[in-house]
């Protein structure tokens, strides 16, 4: 058996006012929304398997992740000495990706196809009838406000160079953003070709986002 205690967004100590607590027992699943704050206490031996969901709702938590392991594989390779721009190759940048892949289970190019599917999925959803005029409407527009901001942070990472620092208007702190050198990523594991037309349809996916929520923002 499993307690959980679920934290009240206020209670940012974790002093448990107003907390609400669940026991699992053998045998039950347990689903977590994204970003609930929470503590877990096995109160007898237990083996546990978590899972982690990628959705639209949390794509923004999953493009943190991928830009924390970046960081990471690139100071591994600093550490290396692989990082050497005069001689960087294909190899090196299929060696990032492989690294990347090994750290957090997917490669840029992944997070991109995981993108562009829940953009489809959410389109989809605004466009089905019987989605107009409720809490589903809703939730599908939030999500695809969230992955068109994503969209534009990922292409965004593309336009700066190395030494150049780019604040992100989210981050109070001032962190230096991570240049993602998309396209070059994106080729090492796709190929050229497929690397180009990828990145044009989400430049074309970004635009036609920025329409759209920009229209649903005026008729609101």
């Amino acid at each position: 058996t499993k307690r959980w205690t679920f934290y009240h967004m206020d209670d940012i100590h974790g002093s448990g006012s107003e907390a609400l607590v669940v026991d699992q027992c053998q045998g039950e699943m347990l689903y977590v929304p994204s970003g609930w704050r929470h503590s877990v206490e096995n109160l007898e031996e237990a083996i546990s398997v978590n899972h982690n969901w990628a959705m639209a709702g949390s794509l923004d938590c999953v493009f943190d992740c991928v830009v924390d392991e970046i960081r990471a594989v690139e100071e591994e390779m600093d550490a290396w000495g692989m990082l050497n721009p005069v001689a960087e190759t294909d190899t090196h940048s299929r060696v990032r990706e492989d690294m990347l892949r090994g750290c957090v289970g997917m490669d840029v190019s992944m997070f991109c196809a995981l993108v562009v599917s829940c953009f489809t999925t959410c389109l989809l959803d605004l466009l089905n009838e019987n989605c107009s005029g409720n809490e589903r409407e809703r939730d599908a527009w939030l999500d695809f406000y969230r992955i068109a901001r994503i969209l534009g942070t990922i292409l965004d990472t593309t336009m700066f160079d190395e030494q150049e620092e780019y604040v992100n208007d989210d981050d109070k702190n001032g962190e230096e953003m991570v240049v993602i050198d998309l396209q070059g990523r994106l080729k090492s594991t796709l190929g050229e070709k497929h690397a180009r037309d990828t990145m044009e349809l989400m430049h074309c996916l970004h635009d036609f986002a920025c329409q759209a929520t920009n229209k649903c923002t005026k008729d609101m």
